[in-house]
């Protein structure tokens, strides 16, 4: 039987941190009242944390990146909870009655050009 490769105790920190970032945006999805815009929502949060062959992406990043895309993601998500706050507010939802499935992506995007 094959051994699992360990993680360092660093991308162990680094992992946990990932993943109690992705919980905070689903736990955030739950204010949303429209089932259609909080499934949209939460659609674009998976795409956006997930990557290609994801089971070997922490061997093939180093520490510097994956705190990077933690940053980003932290950003991310305080534009989530404005948009979110802003769905919320009586008095903003007519302009944002328009609000699609462009706008939501634009939120999770991940420029390589931004990291540079």
């Amino acid at each position: 039987m094959m051994q699992k490769e360990t993680l360092s105790l660093r991308f162990f920190i680094l992992r946990s941190q990932v993943l109690s970032l992705y919980r905070t945006f689903f736990r955030l999805t739950k204010r949303i009242q429209s089932t259609e815009l909080k499934l949209e929502f939460r659609k674009e949060i998976r795409l956006g944390f997930r990557t290609p062959h994801a089971e070997n992406s922490w061997k093939n990043r180093n520490e510097a990146e994956i705190k990077y895309l933690l940053s980003y993601g932290k950003q991310r998500l305080q534009e989530l909870k404005q948009t979110i706050g802003a769905l919320e507010s009586p008095t903003k939802q007519q302009d944002l009655a328009n609000l699609d499935i462009e706008t939501i992506r634009s939120q999770f995007e991940y420029d390589e050009d931004d990291k540079k």
